[in-house]
């Protein structure tokens, strides 16, 4: 078809010229946008559920989310912004047990400080090294794509 002229194939035009339309692009950067939403209702479950039956268990839920998954997801993703040479399995082992690590030194760096060991703090922090990863991450991929 492409002979007979019928068809007629373009390279595409659609450059990304800035982070700012990465960021605004879904189809490149829906990954950060899901992560930033499955953190922030992490967030707000964990904080704001009480202990109640219904409540209690989305808090569970989100909350091991946001522990066991997370923080491994946001560093290989900063680690690997073309993408890793691992298949599905591979890179969902290693992110849980990149993310028990994360969370291990963050509770002895924790442990030092004058919060200790509850949740509030840890949760901040948590959250907070996982957002910033995650931007860090989508810089990341948005220079790789530019080369």
């Amino acid at each position: 078809m492409v002979r007979d002229g019928a068809l007629i194939i373009k390279t595409p035009t659609n450059r990304i010229n800035s982070l700012s339309e990465y960021l605004l692009t879904l189809t490149l950067s829906g990954w950060l946008w899901f992560t930033m939403i499955v953190t922030t209702v992490g967030l707000i479950t964990i904080t704001l559920s009480s202990d109640f039956f219904p409540l209690n268990i989305l808090r569970w839920i989100f909350g091991s989310i946001l522990v066991l998954y997370l923080p491994g997801y946001s560093l290989l993703q900063f680690l690997f912004p073309k993408g890793s040479a691992y298949d599905s399995s591979v890179r969902f082992a290693l992110q849980i047990g990149l993310s028990l690590i994360i969370v291990s030194l963050i509770g002895l760096a924790m442990s030092f400080t004058p919060w200790g060991l509850q949740l509030t703090p840890i949760t901040a922090i948590l959250t907070t090294f996982t957002v910033l990863l995650i931007f860090a991450a989508a810089n990341r991929k948005y220079r790789a794509l530019r080369v």
